[in-house]
């Protein structure tokens, strides 16, 4: 008897458990033909054994249930994933297509580059297909719409790849008609080309369907009410598309909704409240919709929205103070929309936030004595990012001694109205890596001593503020500061010794302030220098050894003088180069044209540079700028010049050059900007060429110099579209070349200022682009031609001290002109000018004697064109009468503003005169 209880108590256990192990290791043995066909596989697929984690490990010697990437049933492979092995070349003739059993397959981020085997048809069991940024291309085929076992399909390409996959023909309606088991659906980046009925309806068919994600399809709206029936959607993303209509209310009613990202699709009309209102929403992204808008509602409790991202989109009122209930809020972007008045008090609640951006609002506070940004957003404990720039945020910026987290990394308040001095709290926030305090009204000394405290420091913006004080020695020891920008201040010299210093700054920005003696150069890392609108004079001679990598480097408006010595040609890797507006004299260095192969940018104007230019430009000459413009040059304009393929700006008004015209820059074809004025220059034809409408490559700034009532008014703006030819005080005569008229694409005309005959022409009319019109100051006659009135945006027109004659024509620009644009033309009447009578009209006056008058007091004003691989200044110079300034000024502002509307005016301070500068903001 006891026997018989020890049996079943020990002896059959021990049979079970065996029993168990068997059958476990007869369902993890792979069986030999699926062995087999995995190690056919294998050979046939090319990849790189060095990086596989995977194909490499595959041997005999292990059961192929065992291998890493295989999931088997019974012995059978029901589940294969070879994602991320770098597979490249094609499968048509694959043994994976006999894996009749898989059920799972996985093959993303490999490199086929071949279009989708018809055979994976045969694959009737797969539940499970990712063909993601797989390298596959073209038609996506149709047999893989008869996989009706399918619940995910995963065929997304990233934006960056340059396969694409196309659903056109079987379309989507055909494609998807029979997979009704789908769950989830990955179509982003596949081209599918449907307007909203067909692919709405087309996915109404899979009521299943939980994920639906179909970015960048080329997809177009409205987006039909017959989506409204997939009830069980959980994640919809649907961003880059060009849906173009308003969203449906009934996205509201997806009760199961977690993600929903509708970003960049052209949305336009009230944005439904209900949305923000789904208990399960965890993710909403509606960003890049400039046309839609709306307001935040009052937060329900107990939402567990983590990510809210509203920024460019037309959203507007205030922040409700409701917003403290979304507790599990990480991430709020509600930057450039229209939100307005304070910050509630409560955003001291969101203590999971990380990321905050409310920047381009029209955020205020509440009263100047007390701060007007809370000082708990500082202390929020979980806060990485906090960014509040170009707002209305004004008066002191409070401390905040309470600092209970390390976390905080970046703060921007840039561009706001803050005042007094920075609070010592942010110089003990030891994680913080980027700071940016530029474009505000702090004052004082500046406490660079206290930023030896931010150990983790990166990136340091101080720029546009009061500060005052010196450049501390200590600064160039800091390890970890790589981007320093102190410009637009009163600092006013730098702290030495300078002896064994050794940056590792890459980009140093100390332009407009009141620095002098030599300009710093221990940064040797370096890549962006602008010691630009100081009062620096001196350099190293062998500054191109101690800054070897350069890129930028600007030192324009200060006080060097004498020789450009050969320094300045020795730097290895520069592409702009700007010493403009300095006292330098003599020769041009042969070598500054003749070894910088890489420079794309050489800005010598406003010095006293004299002599000739040599003619030994480099065949290898990669300029796209040049400004010689107000020197003492003379002689020829070199030949050479032509080497210069790739020239865009070609400026060299204001010199001495005594030459007939320049021929040779027809073979220029990216040519866009030609000054030729004020030199001595002649010829019987002017050899018309087109000056090309393609877009600056890189950031190219324009700068208009404008002296009036001893205010200096200095207009920068980023040209895209700009064309311009001025040939203006020069010596050219004869007819306006009828060539000229097939430059359609130039917005500035300025022939004034020569001796040009005949009549203007009637082709004028094809200018349709023209902006700005100089003919002033020649010999021409005859009427207006009719045509002219017809360019709509003509903005700015002389044609003052002329021989013509008759009625000014009429139209929509011409009425908006002063008299003193058609002045001194004794034979024109008309609006502006006085009456027709019919004894004048038609008849030619008296001819008047055309001189250049010595008693006329004329401006010399100058256009600065300006490239920079971040920033630049270069110039393009302007000539007109003292009387007409103001006007012609107020037309170029108008001009600008609809070029870059994001221009805006502020004030600098620079040798203790005020400039009014009307700035890009970006």
């Amino acid at each position: 008897m006891r026997i018989h209880h020890i049996f079943f108590n020990f002896f059959i256990p021990l049979c079970s458990i065996y029993l168990n192990i068997n059958i476990s290791v007869a369902t993890c043995h792979c069986l030999d033909e699926q062995q087999l066909l995995l190690l056919q596989l294998k050979d046939n697929l090319a990849f790189n054994p060095a990086t596989s984690k995977k194909l490499a490990h595959w041997n005999q010697s292990v059961s192929c249930c065992q291998w890493n990437g295989v999931t088997c049933s019974m012995g059978r492979v029901i589940g294969l994933d070879l994602s991320e092995e770098f597979i490249f070349g094609g499968l048509n003739n694959s043994s994976l297509f006999k894996l009749q059993y898989l059920q799972n397959l996985n093959l993303a981020y490999n490199d086929f580059n071949s279009s989708i085997p018809l055979k994976f048809g045969m694959l009737k069991n797969l539940r499970f297909l990712n063909l993601s940024n797989a390298g596959f291309h073209g038609q996506v085929p149709a047999q893989i719409s008869h996989m009706t076992n399918l619940t995910t399909l995963d065929l997304s390409t990233s934006l960056a790849s340059q396969n694409i996959l196309k659903l056109l023909k079987p379309n989507i309606g055909v494609f998807l008609r029979n997979l009704s088991n789908m769950t989830e659906l990955y179509l982003d980046g596949v081209r599918i080309s449907a307007e909203g009925k067909e692919w709405c309806h087309a996915l109404s068919s899979l009521q299943k369907l939980r994920v639906l994600s179909m970015s960048s399809c080329n997809i177009s709206g409205p987006i039909d009410s017959s989506l409204a029936t997939l009830q069980r959607l959980s994640v919809v993303r649907l961003n880059r598309n060009n849906i173009s209509s308003s969203v449906p209310e009934f996205f509201a009613n997806f009760s199961n909704l977690n993600i929903l990202d509708l970003s960049s699709c052209r949305l336009s009309g009230r944005f439904p409240k209900g949305i923000f209102q789904i208990q399960t929403l965890g993710v909403l992204d509606i960003s890049n919709n400039q046309d839609l808008h709306g307001v935040l509602p009052n937060f329900l409790q107990h939402v567990v929205l983590h990510t809210m991202n509203l920024s460019n989109t037309n959203f507007s009122g205030k922040l409700p103070g409701s917003i403290s209930n979304l507790k599990q809020l990480s991430m709020l972007d509600l930057s450039n929309c229209q939100f307005i008045e304070t910050l509630p008090t409560s955003m001291s609640e969101l203590t999971q936030l990380v990321h905050l951006d409310l920047s381009f609002n029209k955020f205020s506070g509440e009263n100047s004595l007390n701060g007007k940004i809370p000082v708990s957003l500082f202390t929020l404990p979980s806060l990485q990012e906090l960014t509040l720039s170009h707002n209305g945020f004004d008066g002191l910026l409070d401390e905040f001694p309470n600092i209970s987290s390390d976390e905080l990394q970046l703060i921007d308040l840039s561009s706001n109205k803050l005042q007094g001095p920075i609070p010592v709290s942010i110089f003990h926030l030891k994680g913080l890596r980027f700071l940016q305090l530029s474009a505000n009204e702090f004052n004082g000394t500046i406490r660079l001593d206290m930023i030896q405290r931010l150990y983790n420091l990166h990136t340091l913006d101080l720029s546009n503020n009061q500060i005052q004080g010196i450049v501390p020695n200590w600064i160039w020891r800091f390890d970890s500061l790589v981007y320093l920008n102190l410009s637009n201040n009163f600092l006013t010299n730098m702290e030495g010794p300078f002896d064994d210093l050794n940056s590792n700054l890459y980009i140093l920005d100390l332009h407009s302030n009141q620095l002098h003696g030599s300009i710093p150069t221990f940064t040797k890392y370096a890549v962006h220098l602008d010691y630009s609108s100081n009062e620096f004079s001196n350099a190293p001679l062998d500054m191109d050894k101690h800054i070897p990598f350069v890129y930028f480097f600007s030192i324009s408006n200060n006080s060097f003088q004498g020789k450009i010595h050969d320094a300045f040609c020795g730097f290895s890797s520069l592409r702009l180069l700007d010493l403009s507006y300095n006292l330098f004299n003599d020769l041009i260095p042969k070598c500054l044209l003749r070894r910088n192969s890489t420079l794309r940018v050489l800005n010598l104007a406003g010095n006293k540079l004299r002599g000739y230019v040599s003619d030994t430009i480099s065949s290898s000459c990669n300029l796209r700028f040049l400004n010689l413009n107000g020197n003492l040059l003379g002689g020829v304009i070199p030949n050479s010049l032509a080497n210069c393929e790739s020239l865009q700006v070609l400026n060299l008004g204001n010199n001495h050059f005594a030459d007939r015209f320049p021929c040779f820059l027809r073979n220029i074809s990216t040519l866009r900007v030609l000054i030729l004025r004020s030199n001595k220059l002649n010829a019987d034809h002017i050899f018309a060429y087109y000056v090309t409408s393609n877009e600056f490559g890189g950031r190219y700034l324009d700068s208009v110099t404008v002296v009036n009532k001893a205010l200096q008014m200095k207009l920068i703006k980023i040209p895209t579209i700009f064309t311009s030819l001025d040939l203006s005080s020069n010596h050219f005569e004869g007819p306006i070349p009828e060539e000229l008229m097939s430059l359609r694409a130039l917005n500035v005309l300025n022939l004034s200022h020569n001796v040009f005959s005949s009549h203007i022409p009637s082709s004028v009319g094809n200018l349709t682009h023209l902006e700005s019109l100089d003919l002033s100051n020649n010999d021409l006659s005859g009427e207006i031609p009719l045509e002219l009135a017809s360019l709509n945006f003509l903005a700015y027109l002389n044609l003052s001290f002329n021989h013509l004659l008759g009625k000014i024509p009429t139209g929509a620009q011409m009425q908006t002109f002063e008299s003193s644009s058609f002045q001194s033309n004794e034979g024109l009447c008309g609006p502006p000018l006085k009456d027709c009578s019919n004894d004048r009209v038609g008849h030619s006056p008296p001819t008047p004697v055309y001189e250049m008058q010595s008693s006329v007091d004329w401006n010399f004003l100058s256009m600065e064109l300006g490239l920079i691989f971040g920033s630049g200044i270069v110039i393009l110079p302007l000539m007109f009468l003292e009387r007409w300034s103001l006007l012609y000024w107020k037309q170029v502002d108008n001009l600008l503003y609809r070029i870059v509307p994001q221009l805006d005016f502020v004030y600098e301070h620079n040798r203790r005169q005020r400039y009014k500068t009307l700035r890009w903001i970006v």
